[in-house]
Order: C-alpha cells, then sequence, then structure tokens
C-alpha cells in the first residue's frame, strides 16, 4: 500500500505523540545535530524530508511554522555547500535528547514510515542512514525499495550511485 504524503495527518497521532522519532521537531534536532557534526549529506536529506512534512501540513504548529520553515530552508543550502551552521541555529539543537546511535536518527523513522507505506520519505530516511558511514546494505535495500515502490526512478538511481561510490571506498 502506497500512501501520499498529504495522507499523513490520519496519522499524526500515533507518528506525533507515540513516536519520539518520527515527530518532527524530535526530527529537526536530529538533522541539526547531524549537520552539526559535519553530516552534511545525511542531514541535506533530513532536510528534505522535513520540508516535506511541512508541505504535507503534518505536525504542530510549532514545526509547521514560518520561522522553521525558514530555519529548514536555511540549513538545507548550508548543508548543500557543505558549510557548518551559524551560532544561533546551533544554539537550537537540544543535546539531551536521546541520539545515542548517529544512523538510527535516520533509520529509526524511516522504518515507521515504510511501515505505514510513506515510501517517499522512508526511501529519502534509508538513504541518510546508509550514508552516515554505516554502509548497511540493509537501509540502502529499503531506500531503492522505497524508490522502486514509489516509481521515483531518479532517486533511485541516486541511490545506486551512492552505493556504487561508497562501495568502492
Amino acid at each position: 500500500m502506497f500512501l501520499q504524503n498529504s495522507e499523513l495527518n490520519q496519522y499524526e497521532s500515533i507518528l506525533v505523540d507515540q513516536n519520539k522519532e518520527t515527530n518532527p521537531i524530535f526530527m529537526l534536532n536530529g538533522a541539526l545535530y547531524l549537520h552539526s557534526q559535519g553530516y552534511y549529506f545525511p542531514a541535506f536529506k533530513m532536510y528534505e524530508v522535513l520540508l516535506s512534512l511541512i508541505q504535507s501540513n503534518y505536525g504542530s504548529k510549532e514545526f509547521k511554522s514560518t520561522e522553521t520553515k525558514q530555519l529548514i530552508m536555511n540549513s538545507i543550502e548550508l548543508a548543500k555547500f557543505q558549510k557548518q551552521l551559524d551560532e544561533k541555529t546551533l544554539s537550537k539543537i537540544n543535546y539531551n535528547a536521546d541520539i545515542n546511535h548517529l544512523d538510527q536518527i535516520c533509520s529509526k523513522p524511516a522504518q515507521l514510515f515504510m511501515t505505514l507505506g510513506y515510501f517517499d520519505l522512508s526511501g529519502n530516511l534509508f538513504e541518510c542512514a546508509y550514508t552516515l558511514n554505516t554502509k548497511n546494505s540493509e537501509y540502502a535495500i529499503q531506500s531503492l525499495e522505497s524508490f522502486y515502490l514509489t516509481n521515483n526512478y531518479s532517486k533511485l538511481n541516486q541511490m545506486l550511485s551512492i552505493i556504487n561510490t561508497i562501495e568502492k571506498k
């Protein structure tokens, strides 16, 4: 079953209230943390997902605010050019949040979104997890599967290119 991002609201109470991994505020904190640690591409993928969530009207009013959207837009541009966050943005990171395993910042929400059929989101999140120097082939496979299920062949080819590049190293 493939669900459109616009249908996220039907599961919002489960995804936001009951699972902190899919709470967009928690995900934003994870993306900012990854960015602050120099994981630019995985942070970029998380920012893409977060923008998709805002466009789908998903999450709290705080998350969907103009200020948060601007923060994400600014951060995605910095990540794209491998530039560090400014001090004001760095001060927003909650270092007390449960950030023990880097790949889980991406993989846990990916698994939950995939289970519900939001393959577009899960594909990007599994791509994020795979590129966090984990080289976990399961994440690569799940990303490819997600993109295949959405018929998103450009993302599928991008992921294959990433796998090729990482495997050659």
